[in-house]
């Protein structure tokens, strides 16, 4: 089984979260679930990253039979994210700037 540092798994916890309330107000706004959600998440993606998550995968070369292409040891994060309600995701998860504290601490000690 993998192990993931902690700051990662909050950091994960944190974007399933940002997702969730993403996907809440596409549907709010009638966006119908599948294709359209697609469109939107390649077109948010391509504009952040320049890379749409299809040409991400091929180029990383996931595995495209897991949802996201995620190991099974990835998936009770997930899980538990979708579990709590996401007010209590945001008070219980640190700041973006204590997980950059906290990763660039870790790195620095690497050296």
């Amino acid at each position: 089984m993998t192990t993931y540092p902690q700051a990662w798994i909050e950091k994960r916890l944190r974007s399933i979260s940002v997702r969730g309330e993403l996907t809440d107000e596409w549907k709010a706004r009638g966006v119908a679930e599948g294709k359209e959600y697609s469109i939107l998440t390649a077109e948010i993606a391509r504009a952040t990253f320049g890379i749409t998550p299809s040409e991400h995968s091929q180029l990383k070369g996931l595995d495209l039979a897991t949802p996201r292409g995620l190991t099974k040891a990835e998936h009770p994060p997930n899980r538990a994210a979708r579990s709590k309600p996401s007010t209590e995701l945001k008070t219980s998860l640190p700041s973006m700037e204590q997980i950059d504290r906290e990763l660039s601490q870790s790195e620095g000690a690497g050296r």
